[in-house]
This record gives structure tokens, sequence and C-alpha cells, in this order.
């Protein structure tokens, strides 16, 4: 291949006024194409078919690379195909090339030998790839080209297995965020050794109770406080979150969707910053807000005084308690009963009355 002449340089040489149009060329003797084997490579010889019409002499070739999308779009097919066949001159066509969504598993294998990273990365990353090439990537010496494969691509469970035990951190982090990965590469990769990767799996839906119970417990609060974020988290690894010593992952579990069990943990935890988020928890439930009544905190007891779940008798110890400033949160709020505002009408706190005005407009 090497001082062999391009096809554009043939051309160009031997017919000045060569054109093609819907893949006719005009002008062109058939000694032309003597050298054109000569450059193009064997795929293309054997799927290009040369005949010549014997009444005009117009040769006509049937290419079936035509439609692909490389090189500027006013590319002829013939410089289209001189830009696939010369991994020298055109590094950018390569990379089009890979990312072309017509390009077929055969012209993406070739490809995924190509000596440049990035046109490798394409080639992971295109829909038409086939899984053969696929798991050789898997294999690829650079990690950018193995990172991409694995974050992007759709890949068999070897392959999968083979990319969740890679060296290098930066893969497995890429697998982890794949939502097309399977539940036993998930559950493989919420025991991987770098916190990066856990953080990764553990709100997916696919891991297991038990990989859920394992992170509630892990050493990095990352990968609880995400967990704890999850809507797919469990009772149990709730529960173990909720008794966290790390109050920032307890605050988390404050704010989702718990149980009343979880609840009340949390209606009594040491970090008032907790009470306050489960307070304001739109599934908290009557039982807990009763308890969260008697807080000593001013605002836990405000967000009380301002939910429309707390019961009637929540709301006359409320109606009845010294702060003012609950008191008038509780007049301004639509929920109360007849009964909390015959009270609160005859509060001796100017404030108090006012917002109770307010709040029958």
């Amino acid at each position: 291949m090497q001082g062999a002449k391009t096809t554009s340089e043939i051309f160009d040489s031997t017919t000045p006024a060569l054109e093609i149009t819907n893949n006719k060329l005009s002008e062109i003797s058939a000694d032309a194409w003597k050298n054109v084997p000569q450059y193009l490579s064997k795929k293309h010889t054997d799927e290009i078919q040369i005949k010549q019409d014997p009444a005009s002499g117009v040769l006509t070739f049937d290419d079936p690379f035509q439609q692909r999308s490389v090189g500027r779009p006013a590319d002829s097919t013939v410089e289209a195909l001189d830009k696939i066949d010369n991994p020298v001159d055109d590094i950018q066509a390569r990379r089009l090339a890979a990312d072309d969504s017509k390009a077929s598993p055969m012209q993406l294998r070739n490809l995924a030998n190509d000596q440049d990273p990035t046109v490798r990365e394409r080639v992971a990353r295109n829909r038409n790839t086939d899984l053969a090439t696929k798991a050789a990537l898997a294999k690829d010496t650079s990690p950018s080209v193995r990172a991409t494969l694995a974050g992007y691509a759709i890949i068999d469970e070897s392959t999968q297995k083979m990319l969740a035990n890679d060296p290098h951190v930066g893969v497995r982090e890429s697998l982890a965020s794949n939502l097309r990965i399977s539940a036993t590469t998930i559950n493989t990769l919420a025991d991987d050794k770098d916190s990066a990767v856990r953080v990764r799996v553990a709100g997916s839906p696919a891991l297991s109770a038990e990989a859920q119970e394992r992170l509630a417990r892990d050493p990095d609060g990352t990968v609880k406080r995400v967990l704890a974020r999850g809507r797919y988290t469990n009772e149990k690894a709730f529960a173990i979150l909720a008794r966290d010593n790390d109050p920032s992952v307890r605050r988390e579990v404050a704010r989702a969707t718990v149980s009343e069990a979880i609840q009340s943990i949390l209606a009594k935890d040491s970090d008032v910053v907790v009470r306050r988020s489960i307070a304001q928890n739109r599934g908290i439930s009557p039982t807990v807000l009763d308890t969260l009544a008697t807080d000593p905190d001013q605002f836990v007891k405000g967000f009380v005084a301002d939910s429309g779940k707390t019961t009637e008798a929540t709301q006359l110890k409320l109606a009845q308690g010294e702060d003012p400033v609950v008191r008038r949160t509780l007049a301004s709020n639509y929920h109360i009963t007849a009964a909390v505002r015959d009270v609160l009408s005859k509060d001796t706190d100017e404030s108090v009355i006012e917002s109770l005005k307010w709040s029958r407009r």
C-alpha cells in the first residue's frame, strides 16, 4: 500500500473532467480503472462492481459505502472511500466514520483496530458495533476506550464481568453508571474496593436487599447518603441508616419516603436538623407529629403547627402552649378545626388574633 496513489489522485490525473453523478462516471476510459485495485483494500474491490454500458461507454459502479457520512457533505463517493482507506491521511474522517449511524458491523470491526484511541472510543459507543468487537474493546490498551465501552454500550454478561474487574477505577465507575448492566454486575460492583464505584450503584433499583444492607454500613458517608436518597432502598437498610453515627446520613433518611417506624426513630434523634427534617417530611404520619409537638425546638413545633396532618388533639395542645410564635403559626393553618379556632380566638397575643383573621379570608 505504501507509495500507492489515492483514488482521487488516480482519477484527477487520468480524467481531469471526471464527474460523478448518481454513481455514474462519465468521460473516463476503462484503462483508468486498472490502477484502482492497487489502492482500494480487498473489502472494497470485492464489493465495488464496475460496469460499462455497451452503447454509451459510460462506466457505473455499485458502491455499498456511498451512504456513509464521512468527510464533508460535498465529498464525492470516491473521496469518501479514499478517507476510509487511508488511515494516515485523514484522522477526522475515520472518527466521523466510527460515529456513523449507518456504519456496518464489519466496518466498525476494522475501525476498532485503529491506532487513534478516539476512533476506538467512537466505535465503542456506536450502536452498530457487534458483541465480538465490544469484547475485543474491553481488552483495549487505552483506559478511556474501555471506560467509554463500559459507560455507553449494551454489552453481554461476560464482557460486563471483565469490565467489573478492570484494574482502572474509571472503567469500573463508568460501568456502574451504565443503566443497561445486569443485576449480577451491579451487585458485584457494590463490593468494589473504591467508594466512587459503590456510590454509583448505591441508588440502583437492581441492587439486592443484601447489598443495600452492606452499603448501609459502608465506611464512606457519601455511599450511605446516596443510598438514603434512593427510591428503592428497603426498610432494613433504612433502619440501619436511621441509626448511623453520621448526622448527615440520618438527615437524608429524614427527607426520604420512610415508614412510620423509621419516622419514630428519627423523631427522637439527638440532632435538631434531623427532627426538623422529619417534621417537614410530606409522608409524615399524624402519630409522629403528635410526638414532635412536644419537641423543645420552636421550629419543630412550628412545623407541626403548620401541617395539614396534625390531629385536632395535638392542635389543641399547641393552641394552649406557651410559645406565641407556635400559636401564631397554628392560627395561620387553614386545616385547624372549629374547636381550635375557638381557643385561639381568645388568645391574649394580638398577633395570634390577627393571623386567625387572615386565615379566614
